[in-house]
């Protein structure tokens, strides 16, 4: 008992939500979704985030608040296109966020945000495969520019040649879970090969 008992933290409470506990949230977050490209909703969005003390808030809270502009981000990336239904998603979560009188109001002094943060993530976890794929591949883009190649990048572009290196990385050796990385290097020496009107070859090979 002395020994369970010294290793409790007096001044954090550790709360696991899971199944039933988090329908509300999965409730209020599938309440936001409807038509529309979402422009108001995004311009909101960053107003309202930029108002945010981020600081202030819990860690749990804050981490979860700070994906928000990353959010915007990936909706209105041209260049990735991002599907309807993700897309629909990930705008329902924002909707969430900027409603002011939702399951916990924001105006509540610290945990006013909570249940927004609560449905980023659960968002976010619906997503992950896009979001973490849509991260690479702006990491990607943003290495091109800084290399001084400032022509147009799509999605479809990107995920052929990243498929073609994980295929490649494959047939080497096991690799980890996301396979190697796709550096802006190869691609800049492949790209010549690409044309958009697909009157060429794709980068490595891809058909």
């Amino acid at each position: 008992m002395n020994a369970i008992a010294s290793s409790i933290d007096r001044n954090s409470i550790e709360l696991r939500l899971e199944g039933a506990e988090l329908e509300p949230f999965r409730q209020a977050w599938a309440a936001q979704r409807r038509d529309g490209d979402g422009s108001r909703t995004l311009l909101k969005c960053a107003r309202n985030f930029a108002a945010v003390d981020l600081h202030s808030l819990p860690p749990f809270v804050r981490q979860r608040l700070d994906v928000v502009p990353q959010m915007i981000a990936l909706i209105g990336d041209r260049d990735w296109q991002l599907e309807d239904e993700p897309r629909a998603d990930l705008l329902a979560a924002l909707r969430y966020f900027v409603d002011p009188d939702d399951l916990i109001p924001d105006q509540q002094p610290r945990y006013g945000l909570l249940d927004d943060a609560l449905v980023i993530d659960i968002a976010i976890r619906a997503r992950h495969h896009e979001w973490l794929a849509w991260q690479e591949f702006d990491r990607f883009r943003r290495e091109l520019r800084a290399k001084g190649d400032f022509r147009p990048l799509d999605r479809e572009q990107w995920l052929a040649a990243r498929r073609e290196l994980l295929q490649a990385g494959m047939r080497r050796r096991p690799t980890s879970r996301y396979g190697d990385s796709l550096s802006a290097d190869r691609f800049h020496r492949e790209r010549h090969s690409y044309v958009n009107g697909h009157d060429r070859d794709p980068p490595f090979g891809i058909h």
